[in-house]
């Protein structure tokens, strides 16, 4: 088995910044911060796909919880069960 590209480092990474943009307040536009949290879901699915495929130790529930403002609000981690 081939040595992971990626590392706790890059989930992280990646993780925080998509938590950064997700918007949890629908107050200004509704329909653009449905688009917005379709888009960065969509990009969350993609990381979680890839980083399993490198590392099938990878935790991708735990993942997409921590790509999420709020779990509980926004469990992300149930898209991955959608897709299965």
């Amino acid at each position: 088995m081939a040595e992971p590209k990626f590392h706790q480092l890059h989930y992280n990474f990646v993780a925080k910044r998509l938590r950064n943009h997700y918007p949890a307040d629908i107050s200004a536009d509704p329909i653009a911060v449905m688009i917005e949290r379709g888009v960065i879901e969509d990009i969350a699915l993609e990381f979680a796909q890839r980083f399993k495929v490198d590392n099938m130790d990878f935790d991708q529930f735990a993942f997409l919880d921590q790509c999420s403002p709020d779990r509980d609000s926004y469990p992300l981690s149930e898209l991955w069960e959608e897709l299965e």
